[in-house]
């Protein structure tokens, strides 16, 4: 929540003083198109799929939620950056609930199962609800018991480290490659010396420009896209890969 007054003196957008010069900016400004804008594009003109109710995820043990994953359900771990580093089921999408907008139509597929690790029920509604306005009604499940019930039943988990930004020109001096996963306007507007830049969303399109042979550190404005791009290295064999978080806000 903001106030008009507020935005109009810092708001970059609203201090435009002319026409010419809010024009100008917006011709400049670049916007990156997720998948699930297709989706979209063919809801409005076709309309969605009628719905008498909303999904209703059902509640999963350990064995039974790894069992629905091998079955070729995604797992989305609704959890926050810190609470996903320090165990998550391997495999996991890191798209912590407030995330959900923003980035599951870059890397959800529509065609399959979701299954969720929430930190409790009311998460695994209010992440039916957001999933549902981009289009995903394949919701099937979530992990009843959070990390906990996975670990007390012995199930395996994979960890990330987490770096202090005070850390990372050390880090970066021994070879550690920095990967920032900014908008390119953020990394154009400052970024650290060295760094690689690949937006998270197109991630998946560019591993190929990230070398395996080394430590990788992911970094963003604040950890939360970090975390997303450090799972999806995971999921792509990526060994050994740490997160910033804080990122450039730290810094």
């Amino acid at each position: 929540f903001s106030t008009l007054g507020y935005e109009r003196r810092f708001n970059p957008a609203l201090r435009k003083t002319t026409r010419k010069a809010f024009i100008e900016r917006k011709i400049n400004q670049h916007t990156y198109q997720p998948p699930y804008f297709r989706q979209m594009e063919k809801f409005n003109q076709e309309g969605p799929p009628l719905m008498e109710v909303l999904p209703r995820p059902k509640p999963y043990s350990a064995e039974a939620f790894a069992k629905m994953a091998e079955n070729g359900a995604l797992k989305v771990d609704l959890r926050d950056p810190e609470a996903f580093s320090g165990a998550y089921v391997p495999g996991s999408y890191a798209i912590s609930l407030g995330m959900l907008p923003g980035f599951a139509g870059w890397f959800l597929d529509y065609d399959k199962d979701l299954i969720l690790v929430p930190n409790n029920y009311e998460e695994v509604e209010r992440a039916v609800k957001l999933l549902i306005r981009i289009g995903y009604d394949r919701i099937i499940g979530y992990l009843e018991g959070s990390l906990e019930e996975w670990e007390t039943k012995g199930m395996h988990y994979g960890q990330i480290s987490s770096v202090f930004a005070g850390d990372l020109k050390d880090r970066m001096d021994r070879g550690y490659v920095l990967l920032d996963v900014r908008e390119i306007d953020e990394w154009n507007s400052g970024h650290l010396e060295d760094a690689i830049h690949i937006y998270v969303g197109e991630l998946p399109d560019h591993l190929d420009k990230i070398p395996k042979d080394k430590p990788i550190i992911t970094f963003c404005g604040s950890g939360r896209r970090a975390i997303i791009a450090a799972s999806i290295l995971k999921q792509n064999g990526f060994e050994h890969v740490e997160n910033c978080l804080g990122s450039m806000a730290a810094c």
